[in-house]
């Protein structure tokens, strides 16, 4: 999905407490590009590494950094 903004961060992989987490829906989102702050929370749907799936805010997962 490409949003106003550029791509969507569906299929991209965050940090849960250090572990890997993959991305597989977004709510939050108005006409593809992110709602202001005032917009309301920017929940996802996560894959955990064991299988499990949890809807969780966004604000909570960070970016690995890369190289490490």
């Amino acid at each position: 999905m490409t949003g106003a903004r550029g791509p969507g961060i569906v299929g991209r992989i965050y940090l849960e407490y250090g572990r890997p987490v993959l991305i597989g829906t977004q709510w939050g989102t108005r006409g593809g590009g992110y709602v202001g702050p005032a917009g309301g929370p920017r929940n996802v749907r996560i894959r955990r590494a064991d299988g499990s799936t949890t809807i969780r805010p966004l604000g909570g997962l960070r970016r690995p950094v890369a190289g490490r």
